[in-house]
């Protein structure tokens, strides 16, 4: 068996081309488990080839307080973050985890552009890169999945910089900058990795 972990929306309230919003699918055998639903949900719940009536339950992550989820399949675990900064509860629950789906603000890298600007409130309630970084690294983790991407990607540099931000906080593992439809599996015998 294996358990699939599918990014169904990567963007942020302001609407960009190709991102939809919030929302990761969860599939192991006939049980489906979506995780928020912003904008064109439904469409890529189709595109990952998971109708809506398919949907064994839906799960908020965003309601005022942030919410975080572990998910224990036969295959493993996987763990999804609400808008949240890096925290204890979120690195107690995804000790042992296969996959860590987490939502990721360039806090350390933009502080200079943001300081004394609505942003820098903005920042301040979502995980800064580099500190989730270690935090992956301590909980253990073999693949973090960044998601709700803040800024949002304009190209292939901005996810290099997202990846070099958790490095640069010492984390070794697997990571997949966020793109809608990006997708991880585990299972007894397969390790995590990005498709």
């Amino acid at each position: 068996m294996t358990t699939e972990v599918i990014l169904t929306g990567t963007g942020v309230p302001h609407a960009r081309p190709h991102c939809a919003g919030a929302g990761t699918l969860v599939r192991c055998g006939h049980i489906a488990l979506q995780f928020d639903a912003g904008r064109s949900t439904v469409m890529r719940l189709m595109e990952a080839g998971t109708p809506t009536f398919a949907l064994s339950a839906v799960f908020l992550t965003h309601v005022p307080d942030a919410v975080a989820y572990r998910v224990e399949t036969p295959d493993g675990a996987v763990v999804i973050s609400g808008d949240t900064r890096v925290c204890d509860e979120v690195e107690q629950l995804s000790r042992g985890a296969n996959v860590l789906v987490h939502e990721a603000c360039r806090t350390t890298a933009l502080s200079g552009f943001i300081a004394g600007t609505p942003l820098e409130t903005i920042f301040s309630y979502h995980a800064d890169t580099v500190p989730l970084g270690a935090m992956a690294a301590r909980a253990g983790v073999p693949h973090v999945m960044l998601t709700h991407l803040i800024p949002p990607l304009g190209g292939p540099e901005d996810a290099a910089a997202f990846e070099q931000d958790l490095r640069d906080g010492g984390y070794e593992g697997a990571i997949t900058v966020g793109t809608d439809l990006a997708t991880a599996t585990f299972g007894n015998e397969t390790p995590p990795r990005p498709e």
